[in-house]
């Protein structure tokens, strides 16, 4: 008999005890189950809540937001949820025809149209001199449409060690974004 069993029998008595079978269990269960059931949990409670998780990949929201930071994204949804109200402000992410690739910047500036238009958004990343409409979206305004979602929380990365941030950017990263 291996030796982990025989410490968890002990001097005789009852070997069908709970505690006694649950770390038996232990013993042979195989760490990578534990994960799979862990992340495909975590993708279905995002699935359900309309969220998503985004690794930072730029330094342009420094310093509040800095790269291998991650954030929580709740998607956009058309159904006409207040929740959806966007604010000068908020962190945004969106993406345009000139630009596909997905971006996170903050909204600046917000223009409600009296005519029933389109809102017109301008954004910025926190720590760029200029505007995105100067340097993104030359010319344009982001609207409605070009909007994916809104931050909605954010889990800052505790080291500055470019590996480690390298890992969870490659590896950890479920979206990967231009920020």
């Amino acid at each position: 008999m291996d030796r982990a069993r025989r410490r968890l029998r002990g001097r005789g008595g009852n070997n069908n005890h709970p505690r006694r079978v649950l770390a038996d269990v232990a013993i042979r269960f195989d760490p990578t189950w534990l994960v799979t059931i862990l992340l495909l949990s975590l993708l279905l409670l995002g699935k359900a809540t309309g969220t998503t998780a985004t690794v930072v990949v730029s330094g342009s929201m420094e310093p509040g937001i800095r790269r291998g930071d991650m954030l929580i994204v709740r998607e956009r949804r058309n159904d006409g949820d207040g929740d959806d109200n966007i604010r000068a402000g908020d962190i945004v992410l969106f993406s345009t025809e000139l630009h596909p690739v997905p971006i996170v910047h903050r909204v600046i500036e917000l223009h409600e149209r009296h005519d029933g238009g389109a809102r017109q958004m301008l954004t910025k990343g926190d720590n760029n001199g200029v505007t995105d409409r100067s340097s993104l979206y030359t010319g344009q305004w982001l609207h409605d449409h070009h909007i994916l979602g809104r931050a909605v929380g954010m889990y800052h990365q505790q080291t500055s060690s470019p590996l480690i941030n390298s890992f969870s950017i490659q590896v950890v990263g479920v979206n990967v974004l231009k920020y």
